[in-house]
């Protein structure tokens, strides 16, 4: 978060002092040395003595760790963050791929959420961690210092989404589901400040949006687990409080709690990585609830099916027996019946004659009527729309004879309003 860093020492030869400046709006290439972070080349020779002043610039809370020492020892202490970092992108990598595998096969939109959730919680990584600003965009300063205010805001709205869906805070706390729309509105307000270039209030507003919301969450999920003895609302407290307390320890050893080590600089990246693994195995068990639920609704169903077979058996047979009482009945009833029914039938053969011929004769009035009245209205039309066309064309002739005329601008307004006024424009 450090702006600007001028690295000032005296000149043998001049007595004067120079300076080595590194600023946040340059280009990454612009460093004195290729470093994720902030980096001189004192060439101190050995045995000498040597004073050095740093005047650093910084929008937020100053915490300024300084290791000075040779090229092996500095870049001892890089590789090992390096390896960390690498292992650490691996593990977003896989996690990504794995979960972006899944919801290509369930079609399940709280993978997608989480995907995204995934995502730019690396990009924060990234942007932390310096290989962002090296790798990906060392030419755009602007959009480094940007990014520290985008990507957190990015997490925000994506992990929102996700909680929102895999645990289904509508439908277990609808109206607590609406506050989340409270922590939406003041992270657009943060990146619309961050836009302006009020880089200390957007700062501000991020430490101030960052705890609420992470304690909002976990208490939803806390409340949905009792309330509801939801499962996944288990393992999402356990992944988010897990991801809280390394927070924690890497906010504590800036305030010289802890020791300033390797472990508490990188423990962000490892409570990212476990959370990421763990609502992973959360994301699965909630497919295997599902699975579990659709299988005792398929017994539920089948149990429902042979108890409906049942009772169709036992009606089949009062039903059989009922059938053979009536068809002696209606055998009696039937020779009766087959009389009338022929003489019905040439009743009905009339009567159908009848209705055709009458069906026929409205069916030829309607036609008839359908196509006259379009054919009246378009020749009735006709001519008053070749005299509107005669008269725009006249007046497209009449404005091009103005137009080339040698009258005043003001007289050409003039004719072509009379113009107007004399067609009813």
């Amino acid at each position: 978060m450090i702006e600007e860093i001028s690295l000032f020492y005296k000149n043998d030869s001049t007595k004067a002092y120079d300076s080595v400046v590194i600023n946040k709006n340059n280009p990454f290439y612009q460093r004195p040395i290729s470093n994720l972070n902030m980096a001189y080349i004192l060439n101190q020779a050995p045995n000498t003595t040597k004073t050095y002043y740093l005047r650093i610039k910084s929008n937020t809370q100053m915490i300024v760790p300084l290791k000075a020492g040779n090229i092996i020892t500095i870049n001892e202490g890089d590789s090992d963050k390096n390896l960390l970092a690498a292992i650490y992108f691996g593990i977003m990598v896989v996690m990504f791929l794995y979960n972006l595998f899944v919801f290509f096969s369930v079609k399940d939109k709280s993978y997608l959420y989480y995907i995204l959730y995934i995502v730019s919680v690396a990009l924060v990584q990234l942007n932390i961690t310096g290989f962002g600003f090296k790798y990906l965009w060392p030419n755009y300063p602007a959009f480094e210092r940007f990014s520290l205010y985008l990507f957190p805001s990015i997490t925000a709205f994506t992990s929102i989404a996700f909680i929102t869906q895999f645990l289904n805070t509508k439908q277990f706390v609808p109206k607590l589901h609406k506050g989340f729309l409270l922590f939406i509105a003041s992270y657009v307000f943060t990146l619309i400040n961050a836009l302006w270039g009020n880089e200390s209030l957007s700062y501000n507003l991020l430490n101030i949006n960052a705890l609420p919301l992470s304690l909002y969450m976990i208490g939803l999920a806390l409340y949905i687990r009792i309330k509801h003895k939801y499962r996944p609302a288990l393992f999402f407290l356990i992944a988010w409080t897990l991801f809280l307390i390394s927070i924690i320890i890497f906010v504590t050893k800036d305030f010289g709690v802890l020791p300033y080590n390797l472990f508490t600089v990188s423990i962000i990246q490892i409570g990212s990585a476990a959370e990421v693994v763990l609502l992973s195995i959360a994301l699965a068990d909630r497919i295997n609830i599902f699975k579990k639920e659709k299988e005792e609704s398929q017994a539920e169903a089948l149990n429902a099916a042979k108890e409906n077979e049942r009772l169709i058996r036992e009606q089949n047979l009062i039903l059989e027996t009922k059938v053979t009482e009536r068809t002696l009945e209606l055998k009696s009833a039937n020779n009766d019946l087959n009389k009338a029914i022929n003489d019905l039938k040439e009743a009905e053969t009339h009567l159908v004659e009848q209705e055709k011929m009458a069906s026929l004769g409205q069916l030829t009035a309607g036609i008839a009527h359908e196509i006259n009245n379009p054919i009246n209205f378009v020749t009735s039309n006709v001519r008053p729309l070749k005299r509107d066309v005669e008269i725009l064309l006249d007046m497209v002739n009449t404005f091009e004879t103005i137009s080339y005329s040698n009258a005043s601008i003001a007289e050409k307004e003039e004719q072509v309003k009379s113009i107007k006024d004399d067609i009813d424009f």
